[in-house]
């Protein structure tokens, strides 16, 4: 329910109700009685107030203007309620006699206008969206045949008709009812709309769509109708009810336009259902029952979505779209003998219109039913949820006193016999604390990957698998996916925790780069490209984890990505001790989870991590980075650029003890390249670089400050001054591989 400030600003506001708004005293007093002193205040730049509209422009934030207005278009795109001015003086006592003789929904409000005039307000249950400027003035033509707007003398038909209009709040506001106008009261005569503003002729509400509600006004109206004994649907017999003298009990038969009487006592043999319940319920129950009908249905220009059994969402053609309609939904595919639609191509034609998406797709934990996401409307097939905590009523503490007793032992010892096992377990835990949260809250926010590296049959596939998926409602494996060797990738999407497993790397350096760059842009993106059989490939939203366990021999460690300086702040890196705990059999352990998962989520709700958890973390991410420094050190030790400074540093000694008085060595990267490959020792050592690599490897080097290396560019080439350093005069072999300094996972 947007507003503005004054009649002569452009940016609309939203967090004001307009019967929240009851600041009477800032209008000036001369206002009250001056029309042209009010406008003019009203119309004043300066002026802070509220002027309110209840419908609102494509673009929210902006006013909406007329179709004639020289200001950039903005047409009505939804609506949120409906205000009819009227121009006479009124007062709550004709409003409460008008409303003792209103049928339909009833007024909201009373709003006294700053003239002395009144309007009455009707709040919608859900904002009705327009596909046009047109349509909504269609819409507004004919909305007093649902909504009782005229039954107040004095209407203002031209402002009623101006969507683009702005009412200057009157701050005197007398609530008359609770009962917003429904949903489906509103999406049954926007069908009607649609039907007469597109292509349909024909009028909607002859045909009864409900014999139970025909039914039901039928008892009301007509006592004689107890003597109905039989269903009341199409092609049943009973008497003629509605008829005085007519005795016959089976006198009457249903057809769908009415009834079909064959009583002497009635004056003819037709009687339509306008006739004998009223035109008017006729309509609301067709309303009615076609927005049941097509409610929580959607298109996105090629395929319908209807949620099916077990909450799945199913994706139909048209053709299979307007069989459910019939079959499940009992909409008739019969066209009327007067010409216009069949009633099931009536709904299809208001879903196809006002029930349009951008697109479905999975988005793992973000809201259910459809969003918005970068302009665009989404409908979120995702039907996973976390796991359900215990309420706190039952909340239990962490060890073995507690209800969780296994996986709190187990978390307990995992990280153990290494450098900071309390630090890498608050660490694991306030990541997992922050990820459970975001998913239990259907409020997804990105987080760092994880790497858990230690020896085989310590738990970290329980771990990962067991406890993370099992409080996020399971797990994908992302393996193929990272690698790019599977083109479909959509079962990847429905869910948050994404697992890499050991062994599923070729630890080759073009793989392994491939693979770090594909870990970041996993971390780093909000949104990624999904690609479903048969289906169009989609950008989807998705911010979830990785996480990948690690064997921790030197093979297998090789594989963990390298821990550069744009890499590592996304990761949190542990190493996992000995095992200490003994696993039992499969179906033990499952057990174990379905009972325990419960208190520890509910345990991750309440627990507050240390401050060095969170002082300084990532505002992208919710925590600090975390590398366990034996693993920083082997991550360092086992990269490609590693490799590449053991062969740089044993040339470098050599280059300095033949040329003993040199003090650094300076050059171009191709310059250290045709040096180096003078030797044909170390020409071979090279063969695996690519001429692109050597560059890329200084500026590695000199970034981690593993050389004293001084780089400077000119117009044409990057220029690169190694000095001489002591462990290059030594005689013999040089020192190991140097190691990357001033790292943000080293200690002070």
């Amino acid at each position: 329910m947007r507003y503005l400030k004054n009649l002569s600003s452009t940016e609309t506001f939203g967090d004001i109700k307009p019967w929240e708004f009851t600041h009477f005293e800032r209008v000036p007093e001369e206002c009250l009685k001056d029309k042209a002193k009010r406008d003019a205040w009203i119309n004043h730049p300066e002026t802070d107030f509220h002027v309110y509209n209840y419908f609102e422009g494509t673009q929210d934030n902006l006013r909406l203007h007329s179709e004639s207005s020289k200001q950039d278009e903005n047409p009505p795109a939804q609506c949120w309620g409906l205000a009819p001015d009227y121009d006479v003086p009124t007062t709550l006592e004709d409003v409460k006699a008008a409303m003792r003789i209103m049928e339909g929904p009833l007024p909201n409000y009373f709003e006294e206008t700053l003239s002395g005039h009144g309007r009455l307000h009707w709040i919608f249950e859900k904002p009705v969206r327009f596909p046009s400027r047109k349509f909504a003035l269609a819409w507004l033509k004919k909305i007093d045949s649902i909504l009782p707007i005229d039954r107040l003398p004095g209407i203002d038909r031209p402002a009623l008709l101006a969507p683009e209009r702005y009412y200057t709040n009157g701050c005197r506001w007398h609530k008359l009812s609770s009962i917003l106008v429904s949903e489906n009261h509103l999406r049954g005569y926007m069908m009607r709309i649609a039907e007469k503003f597109d292509w349909t002729t024909s009028d909607l509400g002859k045909v009864a769509v409900s014999m139970e509600r025909i039914a039901e006004e039928c008892r009301k109206k007509y006592p004689k109708f107890r003597e109905w004994t039989g269903d009341f649907s199409l092609g049943a017999v009973g008497p003629t009810f509605w008829v005085e003298g007519s005795t016959s009990p089976k006198s009457a038969i249903i057809h769908e336009t009415g009834i079909h009487t064959f009583s002497n006592h009635a004056h003819k043999s037709f009687f339509p259902w306008a006739e004998l319940v009223g035109s008017e319920f006729v309509e609301r129950s067709e309303d009615e029952f076609l927005g049941k009908a097509t409610k929580d249905i959607y298109y996105d220009g090629k395929h319908f979505f209807l949620q099916g059994p077990g909450q799945k969402i199913l994706c139909n053609d048209p053709t299979v779209m307007r069989r459910h309609l019939v079959s499940m939904k009992g909409i008739s595919d019969k066209k009327p003998k007067e010409g216009g639609p069949a009633m099931v191509d009536k709904a299809l034609s208001y879903i196809e219109h006002h029930q349009r998406i951008d697109g479905a797709s999975s988005c793992a934990f973000f809201p259910h039913g459809v969003f918005k996401y970068n302009n665009n409307l989404i409908l979120n097939t995702h039907k996973i949820n976390a796991i359900q905590p215990v309420p706190n009523s039952m909340k239990s503490a962490w060890g073995p006193g507690g209800k969780f007793p296994f996986l709190s032992a187990f978390t307990d010892q995992f990280l153990t016999k290494v450098d900071a096992p309390v630090e890498q377990k608050n660490f694991l835990l306030a990541w997992l604390q922050y990820f459970y949260r975001c998913c239990y809250a259907r409020d997804p926010r990105s987080g760092h990957g994880v790497v858990i590296a230690g020896p085989v049959n310590v738990g970290k596939t329980f771990f990962n698998r067991g406890v993370i998926g099992g409080l996020v409602g399971g797990s994908a494996e992302a393996n193929a996916y990272i690698l790019g060797t599977d083109p479909f990738n959509s079962e990847l999407f429905d869910h948050a925790l994404w697992v890499v497993d050991d062994g599923s790397v070729n630890p080759s350096a073009t793989t392994h780069r491939l693979y770090t760059e594909a870990i970041k842009r996993i971390v780093a993106n909000r949104e990624h490209r999904v690609n479903e059989k048969y289906r169009k490939a989609v950008q989807t939203p998705w911010q979830g984890r990785i996480v990948i366990t690690l064997n921790d021999d030197p093979v297998s460690i090789s594989a963990m990505p390298a821990m550069d300086g744009s890499t590592g702040e996304k990761l949190l890196v542990f190493r996992a001790g000995p095992r200490t705990i003994d696993f039992r059999s499969q179906p033990e352990m499952e057990k174990i989870l379905r009972d325990e998962l419960p208190y520890l989520a509910n345990w991750l709700l309440e627990w507050k991590p240390p401050d060095y958890v969170l002082i300084g973390s990532d505002p992208r991410f919710g925590i600090m980075s975390y590398c366990e420094p034996t693993l920083f050190r082997t991550s360092n030790l086992s990269s490609n650029v590693s490799s590449f400074a053991e062969i740089l540093s044993r040339w470098l000694a050599e280059y300095f003890r033949e040329n003993p008085s040199a003090t650094f060595w300076m050059g171009s990267a191709i310059d250290l390249r045709l040096s180096m490959s003078a030797n044909p020792a170390f020409a071979e050592a090279l063969r695996g670089y690519k001429l692109n690599d050597i560059p890329r490897m200084l500026l590695q080097l000199h970034d981690k400050k593993m050389f004293k290396m001084t780089v400077t560019e000119t117009d044409n080439e990057r220029h690169f001054r190694i000095e001489c350093e002591d462990r290059f005069r030594k005689p013999g072999k040089t020192e190991t591989v140097p190691q990357a300094v001033g790292s943000i996972f080293e200690k002070p």
